[in-house]
């Protein structure tokens, strides 16, 4: 699933503000059957057609995209280890949620706007105090 091709929507003074760019998007790609794994300490390599994917196997996550931080190499599954309790599927934000204080974090690290394919990127969610998913801005990662 690519967390950032779903359409965003902020209420503000005005009303609503809608902002959609799903139409540059492309077809949604699907996870491997099975996790995608190291060999030798290298991570496992991807499609393009694959790029900004994130899948949860287990309490693992794992993001197709070209570079972690300011490390860019080859598409590749980048993987993070997600506190227990993180949903499979990451939440829309502002959906509900039942443990306040749960971190989940979708690879936030795999940050990456490549040409072609503009909403491609990791993701970090936080069940707030008031039962609703937040995006998680306090997750530096070094650009």
């Amino acid at each position: 699933m690519r967390v950032g091709c779903r359409a965003q929507s902020t209420c503000t003074d005005s009303g609503w503000f809608i902002y959609d760019d799903t139409a540059n998007c492309g077809p949604e790609p699907k996870c491997p059957g099975t996790p995608p794994f190291a060999v030798g300490g290298v991570n496992a390599t991807c499609l393009a057609a694959d790029l900004g994917a994130t899948c949860v196997y287990g309490e693992t996550a794992y993001s197709c995209a070209p570079c972690t931080g300011d490390l860019c190499t080859k598409n590749q599954w980048f993987k993070t280890v997600m506190q227990s309790g993180c949903p499979t599927k990451e939440p829309n934000l502002g959906s509900t949620c039942e443990t306040p204080g749960l971190l989940c974090n979708y690879n936030v690290c795999a940050d990456v706007v490549p040409e072609g394919n503009p909403q491609v990127f990791g993701w970090e969610e936080e069940c707030s105090s008031n039962g609703t998913w937040v995006y998680d801005q306090q997750n530096f990662c070094i650009r």
